[in-house]
């Protein structure tokens, strides 16, 4: 594996570090990790052990992954909602319509002069394939 490539994400007013590594670094530290299984766990073993059951669930498809740009627009502070409709390369008119709401609602929603309703909510992350968490921000 040699010297890990790291780069970092640090949220705006967080204290809060994210890492970034190169693919063949991730793999080599997962297989790793896997001979750790069954061993008995001390805390950092523990959450290793849940990285490893959170990485089988994306492997599975049970999780999905956001590109580097998604996470790193959501990082620096984005509409979360205004971010996804991008990603999914939906127009504020196309997502406005499928969900039922007027387009400048949607804009208000987007630039964050508004909250969005619950059930507006509801409707924008299942037609962006979200959870509410991810547009809570």
């Amino acid at each position: 594996m040699g010297d890990l490539k790291v780069s970092y994400i640090i949220p705006p007013g967080s204290d809060q570090r994210y890492a970034m590594i190169l693919e063949n670094d991730f793999i080599a530290i997962n297989t790793a990790l896997k001979q750790l299984d069954g061993a008995k766990l001390d805390h950092d073993n523990q959450s290793i052990m849940e990285a490893l059951k959170i990485r089988d669930a994306i492997v599975k498809g049970e999780e999905e992954t956001f590109p580097e740009d998604v996470v790193v627009a959501l990082v620096e502070g984005n509409n979360p909602v205004r971010v996804f409709r991008k990603w999914r390369g939906m127009t504020a008119v196309t997502l406005s319509q499928a969900a039922g709401i007027s387009q400048p609602y949607l804009s208000e929603i987007e630039n964050g002069s508004k909250d969005g309703s619950l059930s507006v909510m509801k409707r924008i992350a299942t037609i962006l394939n979200v959870t509410l968490d991810d547009l809570a921000g």
